[in-house]
C-alpha cells in the first residue's frame, strides 16, 4: 500500500454534527432534521448522476435542505437555511481522524481524499477542521460531472496518484463506496483476485463475509464466493464501519 483515500462527509468529518445548530434553530426538530437532510442529500445525487442532471455538491445539499424544511413543516427563513448551508463548512471531524492522518504521514505514506464535495467547499471544510495540511491530494466527483457510486469518480484515484488501484487503500464508512469502488467497471478496487472458476451469465453468484477482527471502525473481513457450492474467488480485505453511530 503506498497510498491512503479517505472519503470526506460522514468518514473524516462527522456529517451529524450540524444537529447542534438545527436544534437551536429549531428546537425539538435538531436531530430529525439532520438525519432527514442527509439522506435526501444521497438521495439527490444519486438521481443526478443517473439522470445525467450533474449539479455541485453543495447546490444539492442547499436543495435537500429546502425539500426537508418544507416536508417537516418549518419555518425557515433565509438566514436560517444559509447558516445551516455554511455549517457544512465547519463540520466537527471524527476524534481519531487527525491522529489517523498523522501516523499514516509518518509512515510515507501519500494521502489524499476522494469526495462528492466540490473543491471550494471541501478544501474549507477540512482547512477549518484542521485536516487540510495532512493531505497531497483533494480529489473531488466535480471533476467527472457525476457522483458516487459513478465509475469515474472512484477511476480518479489512480489517474491523479498516478499508481495502480492495487496499491491504493480507499477508506469510507459509506456502504455504497464499498459498492462503487469494488465495481469491476472502476479503476479503485481490490487488487485482482484469482478466479478457480469462471462466473457466467446466469450464474447465482453467492457471497459469504465472516468477521475476522472488530474495531472500533476498521474491521478485517474475510470473503468468499461461490457458484453451486464451488468456490469462485476468496480474498481478505479491510471494510471501515463506525460500529459506535451504526454507519
Amino acid at each position: 500500500m503506498r497510498a491512503v483515500l479517505f472519503d470526506v462527509f460522514g468518514t473524516l468529518l462527522d456529517v451529524h454534527s450540524v444537529r447542534a445548530l438545527a436544534e437551536r434553530l429549531f428546537p425539538g426538530n435538531g436531530a430529525t432534521l439532520a438525519q432527514t437532510w442527509r439522506d435526501k442529500q444521497i438521495e439527490y445525487t444519486r438521481l443526478r448522476t443517473l439522470s445525467a442532471r450533474y449539479a455541485p455538491f453543495s447546490q444539492v445539499t442547499r436543495e435537500a435542505l429546502e425539500f426537508c424544511v418544507a416536508a417537516l413543516a418549518l419555518d425557515a427563513t433565509e438566514e436560517e437555511l444559509h447558516a445551516l448551508v455554511a455549517q457544512y463548512e465547519r463540520l466537527a471531524p471524527f476524534a481519531e481522524s487527525r491522529e489517523a492522518l498523522e501516523a499514516l504521514r509518518t509512515a510515507g505514506v501519500a494521502l489524499g481524499v476522494l469526495t462528492n464535495g466540490d473543491p471550494p467547499l471541501v478544501r474549507a471544510a477540512l482547512d477549518n477542521a484542521g485536516l487540510l495540511p495532512l493531505l497531497q491530494h483533494v480529489l473531488s466527483a466535480d471533476d467527472v460531472r457525476a457522483f458516487k457510486t459513478a465509475a469515474p469518480v472512484y477511476a480518479l484515484g489512480p489517474r491523479a496518484l498516478g499508481m495502480p488501484a492495487s496499491e491504493i487503500l480507499f477508506v469510507s464508512s459509506n456502504g455504497w463506496d464499498a459498492i462503487g469502488a469494488f465495481d469491476p467497471a472502476a479503476s479503485l478496487q481490490l487488487p485482482e483476485l484469482p478466479w478457480r472458476r469462471p462466473v457466467m451469465p446466469g450464474d447465482t453468484l453467492r457471497l459469504e463475509v465472516d468477521v475476522l477482527r472488530i474495531g472500533t471502525k476498521i474491521q478485517r473481513m474475510r470473503g468468499v464466493a461461490s457458484v453451486d457450492g464451488e468456490i469462485a474467488t476468496e480474498a481478505e480485505f479491510t471494510a471501515m464501519i463506525d460500529l459506535r453511530n451504526g454507519r
